[in-house]
């Protein structure tokens, strides 16, 4: 019996590697050997998951690296979990509070920034929430299309004059917005962009992500373009990490990741793994405003190839924030 027993599980392990590896044959790894000494990197939710790992191999390219998190003690257990494995050209990691729930925390992340760094070569708006339960922010915004949109264009903006003062046409500073493949599902809506107006009633649960996300895409199109058209040495690429096994289905019930954890585990990327399309857009990538997935250029579905509607999210983003460009 026990012998059996052994047998099955070598079985099932075995046949798991082998789906883990069919599913995710087209996976990258990010080759690039440019180092970063000298170098400053914002990474927004950097103590878990993509963006975590995303920050382990940015310090071991020499860069001082910016946790902008807005759990404190998570983010300090993250940098001390880095320093033990400290090498010899490692980096500096360094903890900033930031709650993408809050834009008052949004603009005093962005004053201290300004204020206190010299200089920021790379912006990588990473952290998100995936189908948060209705909740509205103090600013009046529903929290998916708050955090995963608004308050990263925000954040954005604020840093883009450091971002061009510290980049050349020869090696320009780089902002990276982590999208989804989801996009495809989403939908631009006036009153997502209209504080206090979303209700329970008026809030789409199986969208919000999906609408968040395209929002935050369109929005960084068409801010590539124009800031292409201002020839600052400033580059803005979309990467799609893969659909990756985090923390970001924390508000999923329990009872459904009890049912699918098994498959999920089959069918998912591991953190390092979706790490990989960020760190090949931080570092490598060249087309500006184009959108990236496995290290390299994916075409946009017709939703996000309309330069319109990007216009739209564009002005309609910055109106409301009450800011220009």
């Amino acid at each position: 019996m026990f012998a059996f027993a052994v047998k099955t599980g070598i079985v099932l392990v075995s046949g798991i590697a082998i789906v883990r590896l069919c599913l995710n044959r087209h996976w990258r790894r990010c080759r690039s050997d440019r180092r970063l000494d000298g170098k400053t990197v914002i990474i927004s939710g950097a103590n878990s998951g993509i963006g975590k790992q995303t920050a382990r191999q940015l310090l071991q390219k020499g860069a001082k690296v910016i946790l902008a998190c807005r759990d404190q003690n998570a983010a300090i257990r993250t940098i001390e979990e880095f320093k033990r494995s400290k090498r010899s050209d490692h980096g500096i990691a360094v903890f900033k509070h930031l709650d993408l729930n809050s834009l008052n925390s949004v603009y005093s992340f962005a004053k201290d920034i300004i204020d206190n760094e010299p200089r920021l070569d790379i912006l990588i708006n990473n952290a998100g929430v995936f189908k948060s339960p209705f909740m509205i922010t103090e600013d009046g915004f529903e929290t998916n299309f708050s955090v995963n949109h608004i308050a990263h264009a925000l954040l954005t903006m604020l840093l883009l004059q450091k971002l061009s003062d510290s980049g050349t046409d020869s090696l320009p500073s780089r902002i990276v917005f982590v999208s989804s493949l989801l996009y495809k599902r989403g939908q631009i809506r006036d009153i997502d962009f209209e504080p206090n107006k979303i209700t329970l009633q008026s809030f789409d649960h199986n969208r919000s992500y999906a609408n968040s996300k395209l929002a935050s895409l369109l929005f960084g199109r068409q801010l590539a373009k124009e800031i292409e058209s201002r020839k600052a040495p400033v580059k803005i690429f979309i990467a799609s990490p893969g659909f990756v096994l985090t923390n970001l289905s924390r508000h999923i019930k329990s009872v459904w990741k009890i049912i699918f954890l098994p498959l999920a585990y089959c069918l998912l990327r591991t953190p390092t793994q979706g790490s990989q399309t960020i760190l090949h857009c931080a570092l490598e990538a060249t087309e500006n405003g184009a959108f990236y997935r496995n290290c390299q250029i994916m075409q946009f579905e017709e939703k996000a190839n309309d330069e319109n509607l990007a216009k739209i999210v564009y002005e309609k983003t910055l109106s409301v924030l009450k800011l220009q460009y």
